[in-house]
């Protein structure tokens, strides 16, 4: 019992180690999402997906996203990073 509680506590104290903020890398910027800008566009089955990402102002990106098939709009989306 007692190696139980010895292993046990190792793995945490491993993962408590291994979590911390020292192996994040640099934060991220909305700068650095610039290649999502565009027009993008294909097939999924008989549907028609679309996404219009434009670049934002105040640290935000922001896109439009429709799925269209058969006469119709099937799914709309709006979406803010």
């Amino acid at each position: 019992m007692n190696i139980r509680k010895t292993l046990l506590s190792l793995a945490l104290l491993a993962m408590a180690a291994f979590s911390s903020s020292g192996f994040a890398g640099p934060p991220a910027k909305i700068a650095d999402l610039a290649w999502m800008t565009g027009n993008w566009a294909g097939n999924l089955g008989a549907n028609q997906l679309e996404e219009n990402w434009i670049m934002g102002e105040a640290g935000s990106i922001a896109a439009m996203v429709r799925m269209t098939g058969e006469g119709a709009t099937s799914m709309f989306e709006m979406i803010t990073i």
